[in-house]
């Protein structure tokens, strides 16, 4: 997702109708990258474009009205979801998809659930490690294991 995000600004940049001497001079410099690129580069960003264009519009508005939060964040904040995608990206394939595959799960609950399990988790959060471990066994037992 950060991919096509990037891709995105990369060729908006490149094919914004130029409006003022700034602009074009940010065109330049964007032209000038893209020659500098390799083949492999150009041919992944291409790539990436077109899956950019096969987005649902809807999917292409949420994506760039989240770009613009994350562009108005402070740097400390950007710094840590930057370095949550780099942890995201090196888990095993099987891992991303499990957490993606929860996150769906999260999505799709009615606000009434989801803030039901926050409360949980905040409970969960503050319980000493033989509480959380009490509760754990009991679990077990219930499962039968």
């Amino acid at each position: 997702m950060k991919q096509i995000i990037l891709v995105f600004m990369v060729i908006l940049g490149l094919t914004v109708p130029l409006t003022s001497a700034a602009e074009s001079e940010n065109y330049n410099e964007k032209l000038r990258r893209w020659q500098e690129m390799s083949p492999e580069e150009r041919e992944k960003i291409t790539g990436t474009y077109k899956e950019w264009k096969e987005l649902p519009m809807e999917e292409r508005e949420t994506i760039r009205k989240n770009f613009q939060r994350f562009k108005a964040l402070p740097p400390e904040e950007k710094n840590t979801i930057r370095d949550r995608f780099r942890k995201f990206k090196e888990l095993p394939p099987a891992e991303r998809e499990r957490i993606k595959k929860n996150y769906e799960r999260w999505r799709k609950l009615p606000p009434e659930e989801r803030q039901r399990l926050k409360e949980n988790y905040r409970k969960w959060k503050n319980l000493s490690p033989e509480e959380k471990e009490m509760i754990r066994e009991r679990l077990r037992k219930q499962r039968g294991q």
